[in-house]
This record gives C-alpha cells, sequence and structure tokens, in this order.
C-alpha cells in the first residue's frame, strides 16, 4: 500500500535508474565536461542519501530499480546496501549485489516461455 509518510512505510521505492536515460544522455557532448546521465546520477545519490529514511533505516528496506548495469556504474558503489533490482549480476561484484539481497528481473527476450504458462503482452 503506498504512503504518504516515510515513516509508515515498510520500504522506499525509488524507480530512477533507469536505461532510458543512460541511452539518451550518457554521451560527452562537446561543450560538456560530464554527461548530463552522470550529473543526473550525482544528483539522485545526493538527493536520497540526504532524505532521513536513508539515514534512519540502514538503507537495507530501500529498493531501487538498477535494472541497466551502465546507468548504475557511479550510484552502485554509494548505494550498495540498498536492495537492488537487476536484470542480472554482471559488472556487479559479489559483496555489492548478490542472491541474498537482490531480486533479478531478467530482460524479457533472455527468459524462455515455458509451454503450458500464461504470457503476458
Amino acid at each position: 500500500m503506498r504512503v504518504h509518510n516515510a515513516s509508515e512505510a515498510d520500504v522506499m521505492f525509488y524507480p530512477v535508474f533507469s536505461s532510458s536515460s543512460y541511452n539518451s544522455y550518457s554521451k560527452v557532448n562537446p561543450h560538456q565536461t560530464k554527461s548530463m546521465n552522470n550529473l543526473q546520477q550525482d544528483k539522485l545519490v545526493k538527493y536520497l542519501t540526504a532524505q532521513e529514511p536513508w539515514k534512519r533505516t540502514s538503507e537495507r528496506d530501500h529498493i531501487i530499480t538498477a535494472h541497466h548495469p551502465n546507468r548504475t556504474m557511479k550510484t552502485r558503489m554509494k548505494l550498495w546496501p540498498a536492495l537492488f533490482i537487476l536484470a542480472d549480476f554482471g559488472r556487479y561484484p559479489h559483496t555489492m549485489a548478490n542472491v541474498d539481497k537482490d531480486i533479478i528481473a531478467p530482460y524479457r527476450h533472455m527468459v524462455g516461455t515455458r509451454p503450458g504458462f500464461l504470457q503476458l503482452r
């Protein structure tokens, strides 16, 4: 159930580290010193870690959609205590992402369909 007061929440969900930003803003333009993607990641980490729920709860009850491994390249070292929703464990050290704390939600085209199972489209 969604709540409007963070103190009432069992978990905090942050669906902000998506591949669309990486795909659109990862290249550095000639007039930039840093990509827009990296600037956005820096701002998101600063915002998130400054929030009272993050400070109060040891980060373990925060869920971060970190599905695109390149999108979270800069942030994962700072946010690793949170529960990640990942496509796979590639590019992550086992101390940062592992089956004991994280959820794997593979890319749809990587998962075969078993006969008899409902396919959602």
